[in-house]
């Protein structure tokens, strides 16, 4: 009965989650929570919304509104020291894909000999462990030739660019398939080890509807889960009802990449400390006085509110009982009695 009373009042929500990206294997388990009927077993109606290619920051869209919540890279950060009050749920990956891009030919072996050479730039805040990587080379932007607008592979493949940035899922598929030969220089080789796709949201939408939050997060996870032990299962999902525009053997290739960024083996599963998340503050330049003011709250604590949930429900289940038992023992007596008196009247 209590579970029938409890589904009854259980509330209804319509969320938004934005991705940063179009649709493709790298958000495979908010596409298998939805499938498989997470998000709707917790009363949320989740509609999921692909990046605009020329607009995929997805910060502001969270800020505003327009979105509840948003997947994002370690420039979260960045907004989160400013003031804005963001918070991160979970780090589905656990190092980030980011890399730069060479020639596999090419003599540039390592960030330092960036040096007057051709550099692909975009949006900082997407790929702000890239620019670490500079920084922790003592190269400015004056150091270099940077192209703002032949930022694509093939302004790379024809030698218009001598580095590009690249997303270890994406571009290298291209090349084997073209047989270019490439070499990628990554921030965890340099000691940057930075948290990438981020689940995130607003404080005021924690502090509105916890439970709602909470709910979503931890279906997402779940659907994470499904995702890691069925990718091909996802494949198909993505394939027909989100029509991405790779390939099936794109999204494979994908799959296999981005599992290992996940390192479900090794870390619970979207895992993140407070630690890392200082370091990595520290990478990007912040001070300690402006650390301490605003990672605080920064991480979200599902099972602080998992735990109040699970007290609530205990109180409201003795509450029912506590009500209950002088009917039992009412009806208790009654039964007691009625047997007393049938028993006298046979004998």
């Amino acid at each position: 009965m209590l579970v029938l009373f409890t589904g009854q009042l259980q509330a209804q929500y319509d969320v938004v989650l934005q991705l940063k990206w179009q649709h493709q294997f790298q958000f495979a388990g908010y596409y298998m929570a939805l499938e498989n009927g997470y998000y709707r077993e917790k009363g949320i109606n989740v509609t999921i919304i692909a990046a605009n290619p020329d607009d995929v920051d997805t910060v502001p869209k969270v800020l505003s509104g327009q979105a509840d919540f948003g997947i994002a890279n370690s420039g979260l950060l960045l907004h989160r020291l400013a003031g804005e009050q963001l918070v991160a749920m979970a780090a589905i990956f656990q190092s980030s894909p980011y890399c730069w891009l060479v020639k596999g030919d090419s003599t540039i072996r390592s960030v330092a000999d960036f040096k007057g050479k051709r550099v692909g730039f975009f949006n900082r805040e997407e790929s702000a462990e890239l620019f670490s990587m500079l920084a922790q080379n003592d190269i400015s932007q004056s150091d270099l030739i940077p192209e703002t607008t032949k930022v694509s592979l093939q302004n790379w493949i024809d030698g218009d660019v001598d580095v590009l940035p690249a997303y270890v899922s994406n571009e290298p598929f291209t090349l084997k398939q073209k047989n270019i030969d490439y070499r990628l220089l990554c921030p965890k080789r340099y000691g940057l080890n930075t948290y990438s796709d981020v689940l995130f949201t607003r404080q005021d939408l924690i502090d509105q509807n916890p439970q709602m939050v909470l709910d979503f997060y931890l279906a997402s996870i779940k659907g994470w889960k499904d995702a890691i032990n069925h990718p091909q299962k996802v494949i198909d999902i993505i394939k027909s009802q989100y029509q991405s525009k790779k390939s099936r053997a794109h999204l494979a290739f994908e799959a296999q990449e981005l599992l290992e960024f996940i390192h479900p083996e090794q870390a619970k599963l979207g895992q993140m400390s407070s630690s890392r998340w200082r370091a990595i503050a520290m990478m990007h330049g912040a001070g300690k006085q402006k650390i301490d003011e605003h990672l605080n709250g920064f991480i979200y604590k599902p099972q602080k509110l998992a735990s109040s949930r699970f007290s609530w429900m205990h109180i409201i289940a003795i509450m029912i009982i506590l009500i209950s038992l002088p009917s039992y023992y009412r009806l208790l007596f009654k039964h007691k009695k009625s047997k007393s008196q049938l028993e006298t009247t046979l004998n």
